[in-house]
This record gives C-alpha cells, sequence and structure tokens, in this order.
C-alpha cells in the first residue's frame, strides 16, 4: 500500500494504541502495539481506531470480530473484540503506525466489512 493512501473505514492497522486509563497517568505511548480498526477516516488523513482485544473488559463498549474475518485477517482463533469506548486518534500515516508480523510493510493487516462499525461510525462526528 502506498503510505499517503489513507485506510478507509474498516481498514485494519497495526497500531500502537493508548488506552484511556494510562492516558489519564500521564502516559503518552502504549505498551504493546496491537491490531486496530479504523472506525472513521478523514481525507486529511486523521483517523479514528478502535483496538481489538482477546478480552472485553467490564465497562467498555466492544463489538466481535467474527471468526471468519479473523480468518482472512491472519489472526489466531481466540474470540476478539474491537472496542468502541477506547478509541485513539491517528494522524496517517505516522510513527505509531507499525508494522507486524501478519501486516503489510504498511502496517495493515486487511479489512473487515464497515458495516459492522455503522453504529460506533455515527457516533464520532
Amino acid at each position: 500500500m502506498d503510505p499517503k493512501e489513507i485506510p478507509r473505514q474498516g481498514s485494519v492497522i497495526h497500531y500502537s494504541c493508548l488506552w484511556s486509563h494510562e492516558h489519564k497517568k500521564g502516559n503518552t505511548e502504549d505498551k504493546k502495539d496491537r491490531p486496530c480498526i479504523v472506525i472513521r477516516a478523514l481525507s486529511t488523513g486523521v483517523c479514528a481506531v478502535a483496538p481489538v482485544i482477546h478480552r472485553k473488559t467490564e465497562g467498555t463498549t466492544g463489538i466481535e470480530v467474527p471468526s471468519e474475518i479473523k480468518r482472512q485477517l491472519g489472526f489466531d482463533e481466540d474470540q476478539s473484540w474491537g472496542v468502541a469506548s477506547e478509541l485513539n486518534r491517528v494522524t496517517w500515516p505516522g510513527i505509531d503506525c507499525v508494522n507486524g508480523s501478519t501486516a503489510d510493510d504498511m502496517g495493515q493487516f486487511g479489512s473487515i466489512r464497515p458495516k459492522i462499525w455503522d453504529n460506533p461510525a455515527q457516533s464520532i462526528r
């Protein structure tokens, strides 16, 4: 993928996502790079992304990533959730967009059907 090409809604990128509780403690960087789903992408390169995790934690709003999509993306078989309540703002391409073992050279795994994310995307203005 051309680094100037902005990911679209539904793209799954590898990103160093900062959790809100870490941000509140004053942290500016996350401890773990992870797949994140692009919820909203603007033509300016600014994207809202939701981290993908294996355990849905109390107090978070998440949407399960279907097994079929996980296989297409090269993810493991464990249950995964896109955490809509923990969005990060990304400027593409950025220093926090990283290459992963199954991601392409621009840090993208592939994409999911945007329909899965219609409701969370509508709430981001």
